[in-house]
Parts: structure tokens; C-alpha cells; sequence
């Protein structure tokens, strides 16, 4: 079958269209992903380097068909996320017990803001997730309930979950 001459200019617009949109999604959201991983893992090349991620995750997304009804909350969510996963990384733990970047290590500041990575690095993480968001994002529970698509009963039954198990773990660290 031979192509009829309009057809390349048509696939040429699509394809940069296609560009334009992605370039657009990632210069409107990559500062929100970036902080966002920042703010959990508390290095920020390895925040760019998970930022990255959620992006190329987004954009092979993308490239199957499965685009999100709402990308910036898909963004956030994928973030926090890699960001948790990342906590978990035996690597990643002995990084952040070396340096952290922002304040005296021998403040309270500084070990409060450790404990507080090692306890999400250790829980499950689905408690994590919800404590963060809880948290460090300050959202309400029926927001957090709506956002991962449970009831508000079980995202307050996880919290006190993440509560206990934070007050187990910090307890086995007291001297």
C-alpha cells in the first residue's frame, strides 16, 4: 500500500504534539517530584535520580495506553512511593545514617527526623505510605482514604498501626 503524501505530515504532527506534551508534564511537575522525593530520602541527588524514575515510569505508562485521570496526584504517589522503597535499601539506610545534610548530627532534630526514616524504612509499606501522607503531607484521613481508594475506618486502623510500631521501634532504640 503506498502512502498518500499527506500522511507523513499528519504522523510527524502527532509525534510532536506527543512531544510537547510530555516536555510540558515533566517542566510542570518535576520540581513538585523532585521535592517530594527530597523530602522522604533527605539526599537530593538521590531524590533526582528517584525523580527520574517516576517519570520514566509515567512515560512507559504513557506509551501503553494508561494514562492517569490525574497525573500530578499519580506523580505524587509514585514518588512517595520510590521514596519509600528507596528507605528501605539496606544501601540507602547506612547513607542515611552518615549524613544528613541540614542540621547538627548531635541535635535532637537530627535523630528525631533518623528514627523517623528507620520506622518507615522497617514498616510494612502501606503504613508507611499513610503516615507519610498523614504525617508529612498533613492530610486529613478521609483525603488519604480517597487518594489510595479505601474506607476512612481503615486508613485510621493503619494509622494506629504505624503508631504502634513506631513506638516499638523507637522504644528498642532508647538507651
Amino acid at each position: 500500500m503506498k502512502a498518500r503524501p499527506t500522511d507523513a505530515p499528519a504522523a510527524m504532527n502527532q509525534a510532536a504534539e506527543h512531544d510537547h506534551d510530555v516536555s510540558a508534564l515533566y517542566r510542570r511537575y518535576v520540581t513538585l517530584v523532585r521535592r517530594r522525593c527530597a523530602r522522604l530520602v533527605g539526599d537530593g541527588a538521590h531524590a533526582e535520580d528517584l525523580a527520574q524514575e517516576v517519570f520514566v515510569s509515567y512515560f512507559e505508562r504513557r506509551r501503553r495506553g494508561e494514562l492517569p485521570d490525574d497525573p500530578a496526584a499519580w506523580l505524587y504517589r509514585i514518588a512517595t512511593n520510590r521514596s519509600l522503597n528507596a528507605l528501605r535499601d539496606s544501601k540507602r539506610r547506612i547513607a542515611i545514617l552518615a549524613a544528613e545534610p541540614h542540621c547538627d548530627a548531635t541535635s535532637p532534630t537530627h535523630d528525631a527526623r533518623l528514627d523517623v526514616r528507620r520506622v518507615l524504612a522497617e514498616v510494612d509499606p502501606q503504613l508507611a505510605t499513610i503516615a507519610v501522607y498523614y504525617y508529612v503531607d498533613g492530610m486529613d484521613q478521609q483525603e488519604i482514604s480517597e487518594l489510595l481508594d479505601v474506607h476512612r475506618r481503615t486508613v485510621s486502623r493503619r494509622l494506629e498501626e504505624f503508631r504502634a510500631a513506631a513506638h516499638k521501634r523507637l522504644a528498642r532504640r532508647t538507651p
